[in-house]
């Protein structure tokens, strides 16, 4: 019996490690949550260890190039350490073995999800939930019981509102803010995802709740309707505008606002899928200033649509995602997909029109309810 123990940050991370060591044949002994030492031994970082396990004779030679299960960078492996099975937990998890293994290769673990999952497993699909967090959830659900045919169905409900919430804890900033350093806020996106109303909102509210001299800048000169909107929201506030032609002009309208605290700004929202014309984007993010740069799409898009912006944009420093729209849609999964596969912390999410009030923080126990469709703590749907 081959056994190795995993420190990982994600279960994803570790069921790839495991098929690339220990091959298709592997079982898992044992999962539990572990705590790395942080400063001064407080602050630690919250990972997941992993005990699997493969008879020898079955072990298979690590392959050469394994599938990423995410976008989220790997971590070094950590130093793997033996453990002795237990007969007893052997003989256990043995009938649980092929629905794990197909859960790990993302083949057949589908057809699989025992009858107490189903239901759940579909409204997640309905939610357009990607199908590895689906693999995910069902892997971590059949581990928190004993025997999940005879859960009780408001046990298992509550526990994949606790995993969900879970991942998107791990993704969304608990308090979002812009640090007093930054001079410069920069949104890119789409057409139509709300950027100009959404840098409005955030202009505001600096102005109102921090008492800090806001400017703003545009350089959506594609669009002669997107540079009014700005500049009406400007008037509206009394702040300075500029309006920039090409990255070079950049540093001009930048001096013209050297008595401002914060300068927002806004980009063309064109065809993100044509790479020539990211890359043209990614010049104004390159302004050598104390600038924090945020992406901003659209819950009314589908999960595809935004996955494809996103990668365009992995090259480019990135900081934060902005989510608009959530009060037009029924359909919130692209919040968990998000925070599960990328690095980029989930910062704000806008409700409507209204400026400065229509954005707050994330709420991620009101999206896990909302995306299994159970009531919330008052009651409603």
């Amino acid at each position: 019996m081959k056994v190795k123990r995993y420190v990982v940050d994600s279960m994803p991370s570790a069921l790839q490690k495991i098929r690339v060591e220990l091959g298709d044949q592997a079982v898992i002994l044992n999962t539990k949550e572990i705590r790395k030492s942080g400063f001064l031994g407080i602050f630690g970082k919250r990972q997941i260890e992993v005990i699997a396990a493969v008879p020898a004779e079955q072990a298979s030679q690590p392959k050469a190039v394994p599938e990423k299960p995410s976008l989220v960078p790997e971590k070094k492996s950590p130093v793997l350490s033996r453990v002795e099975p237990q007969p007893e937990v052997l003989k256990e998890i043995q009938g649980m073995k092929e629905l794990l293994i197909g859960i790990a290769s993302g083949s057949g673990g589908q057809e699989k999800v025992p009858k107490p999952l189903g239901k759940w497993m579909q409204r997640l699909k309905e939610q357009e939930v990607d199908q590895k967090v689906i693999d995910y959830l069902v892997e971590q659900t059949l581990r928190s019981f004993p025997s999940i045919e005879q859960a009780e169905p408001d046990a298992i409900r509550d526990n994949l509102l606790t995993q969900i919430e879970k991942i998107m804890k791990e993704g969304i900033l608990l308090e979002p803010k812009i640090e007093k350093s930054v001079n410069m806020v920069s949104f890119v996106g789409p057409t139509g995802v709300g950027k100009t109303t959404t840098i409005a909102k955030m202009a505001a509210h600096q102005m109102l709740h921090h008492d800090r001299r806001v400017g703003m800048i545009t350089t959506d000169t594609y669009r002669i309707a997107a540079v009014e909107q700005l500049k009406t929201y400007a008037n509206i506030l009394n702040v300075p505008i500029e309006t920039v032609f090409s990255p070079d002009g950049l540093n001009k309208a930048m001096k013209n606002m050297q008595n401002c605290d914060l300068i927002f700004m806004d980009t063309t929202g064109r065809n993100y899928q044509d790479e020539q014309y990211v890359q043209q984007i990614g010049k104004y993010l390159a302004e050598q200033v104390v600038q924090e740069n945020y992406l901003v799409l659209s819950l009314t898009s589908k999960y595809s649509d935004m996955k494809t912006i996103v990668d365009h944009f992995a090259t480019f420093p990135i900081d934060k995602l902005i989510l608009t729209k959530l009060d037009e849609t029924l359909s919130y999964g692209a919040v968990l997909n998000l925070a599960f596969h990328y690095p980029y912390p989930l910062a704000y999410v806008t409700t409507g029109q209204n400026v400065p009030e229509d954005i707050s923080k994330i709420e991620s126990e009101k999206i896990a309810r909302m995306m299994l469709g159970v009531a919330d703590n008052h009651g409603s749907s």
